[in-house]
């Protein structure tokens, strides 16, 4: 019998929970070996195992305790199946190339080997070293199956390896986490933005990187400053591709550790929905890590994933010497989103149009803040609109000027718009020849 939290609003179903398991990674999978729905959740907390639960009968039946002493491991475990919603089809394409069979478990051990555990002796069929490596995490099968996906989170990088651990090419990301494969395809509708992996930065404020198979980044969140349209990190560990929608129209799922929350941000880095909260670095005049709950409870949300049902599922470290695995089955109504419209970006005299305009109907009210970061007045416009659809050429006719203000320097304004359906904001600096530099804060409130 499944229990269903309601958490101010967030509805929860609990999947796992025991005192003394600490999963830190989850994957849901149909199991090759008996046809029957698993959850494999890797413990390197507290167990420093693999084990495999089985949803419907309620039981731990198999666990595996890795080997080594270096680390903190493993952080992540892959099953081998023919299809799954994590990595698609792949391992299946590789199986044979890394001695695996089946059920076969994948994982990175204690001393930075990647391993394969046979399932049913729990022996070590293979093992594969890395050079250079110092706390190793993820290993996903790539697309083109000539190789293995790989994570350092100490050593700071992402890489495409040989079947005999030789480097193929290597991406420098900070704390490189968690990684999740963008394969789904049907007809016109795909998930991908240009990339096949997503790759995750436990770091703030950054980030998830959508690389493509040649190790390059298509697409990320959020961008690289000066820049429009971002959405601060939280310290993320995970995130996936989620909906198959066209014209762009896919979330992507991301779960903060600094704190918990989980969020789904659009193609262009705006979160949609979710809960966060503000994440708090300042004490007096130092710099420190402030790990503070949520108002639903969540304290530090280690993983965000798929389920076979197409829902969304969650781990947050908020048991009594325990993290606790759920189903997201909705969403609270009631929230607050925070993200940047503008991040240190400049403007000249001519007027700057921060686009896509901001959809607002859907939200209580919209805050935003302007900040002046420059030495010269800057001047912004808020203009708004109460048509249903948006087209160019219904604009300015379509639109009203609704605030302008001239800010000083080093000086904020703020303005709050309610009972629209969209906003546009233009920003210029007041005198000719110069530029200033400012951010644009926008915080999104329902209920």
């Amino acid at each position: 019998m499944s229990i269903i939290y309601d958490l101010g609003g967030l509805k929860l179903r609990l999947l796992f929970g025991r005192w003394g398991y600490a999963p830190h990674y989850a994957e849901h999978v149909i199991d090759p070996v008996d046809g029957r729905e698993k959850l494999l959740l890797a413990d390197p907390h507290i167990r420093h195992s693999v084990y495999i639960y089985d949803l419907n009968r309620g039981v731990i039946e198999w666990e595996y305790r890795v080997p080594g002493e270096q680390v903190v491991n493993p952080h992540i475990a892959h099953m081998v199946t023919d299809d799954n919603p994590v990595t698609g089809p792949y391992w299946s394409s590789i199986a044979d190339k890394i001695n695996a069979g089946l059920g076969d478990i994948v994982c990175a051990d204690r001393d930075n080997r990647l391993i394969v555990i046979d399932r049913v002796s729990k022996k070590i069929k293979n093992v594969i070293k890395i050079p250079d490596t110092k706390w190793l995490h993820e290993v996903l099968p790539s697309k083109q199956g000539d190789g293995l996906i790989v994570s350092d989170y100490s050593s700071g990088w992402f890489r495409k390896i040989g079947f005999d651990g030789s480097v193929k090419w290597s991406l420098g990301i900070e704390k490189a986490a968690k990684a999740s494969t963008i394969y789904a395809r049907a007809s016109t509708h795909i998930e991908s933005f240009g990339g096949d992996y997503l790759f995750v930065s436990n770091s703030e404020v950054h980030g998830v990187y959508e690389v493509n198979e040649n190790g390059e980044v298509e697409w990320m969140c959020p961008c690289r400053y000066p820049c429009v349209n971002a959405t601060w990190m939280y310290h993320p560990h995970s995130a996936f591709r989620y909906g198959l929608a066209e014209a762009g129209g896919n979330l992507t799922i991301i779960g903060f550790e600094g704190g918990g929350g989980v969020i789904g941000v659009d193609r262009e880095c705006r979160p949609r929905l979710g809960f966060m909260k503000v994440h708090t670095n300042m004490v007096g005049d130092q710099r420190i890590d402030l790990y503070r709950p949520t108002m639903h409870g969540f304290m530090e949300t280690t993983h965000v994933f798929p389920l076979l049902n197409g829902g969304i599922g969650v781990i947050d470290w908020r048991g009594k010497y325990s993290s606790l695995v759920y189903e997201i089955i909705g969403f609270p109504s009631k929230t607050t989103l925070y993200w940047l419209l503008a991040w240190d970006v400049e403007a000249s005299h001519e007027w700057l149009y921060l686009d896509p305009p901001i959809e607002v109907s859907e939200w209580d009210k919209t805050i935003l803040q302007f900040i002046n970061l420059s030495e010269h007045i800057l001047e912004w416009e808020i203009i708004t609109t109460n048509m249903p659809q948006l087209y160019h050429w219904d604009y300015p006719t379509h639109w009203f000027l609704e605030y302008s203000n001239k800010v000083k320097p080093r000086e904020n304004d703020q303005y709050i718009v309610a009972d629209r359906t969209a906003i546009r904001v233009r920003v210029r600096a007041l005198e000719e020849g110069v530029c200033g530099k400012f951010k644009i804060v926008v915080q999104q409130i329902r209920g």
